[in-house]
């Protein structure tokens, strides 16, 4: 436990982009399992040494979070949205519908640009 909040710590003041690199010996299973746990990948496997590396990368991990939150927050608005649609769709159906229809059409431009990404 101590060890995986030293080695976060660590990771906070190098520079991003870099590369670690962790020498264990074949029978530290311990040893293992930390770097295992704290996302380091095997890169070299000897008679006696294993050779672990991990790619330090900030902005990369900061992109994902945000991702994240901004998931968690389009769950929530997207419940809001249906919610305003069903009351429109109540009470001016005929209004609502035509919007609806502008927003489909608008969707689909944006599908189709989307496309044009991959």
């Amino acid at each position: 436990m101590y060890a995986s909040s030293c080695i976060k710590m660590f990771e906070n003041k190098i520079k991003e982009n870099s590369i670690l690199i962790a020498k264990v010996k074949n029978h530290n299973t311990k040893s293992q399992n930390f770097f295992y746990k704290n996302n380091f990948h095997l890169l070299k496997k000897n008679k006696n040494i294993l050779t672990f590396y991990k790619i330090h990368n900030i902005e990369k991990k900061k992109y994902l979070e945000t991702i994240d939150k901004i998931e968690n927050i389009r769950k929530n608005n997207n419940i809001n949205w249906m919610n305003i649609l069903r009351i429109a769709f109540k009470y001016a159906s005929i209004e609502s519908s035509e919007i609806f229809r502008e927003i489909f059409i608008d969707d689909r431009k944006i599908n189709k640009l989307s496309k044009k990404l991959f």
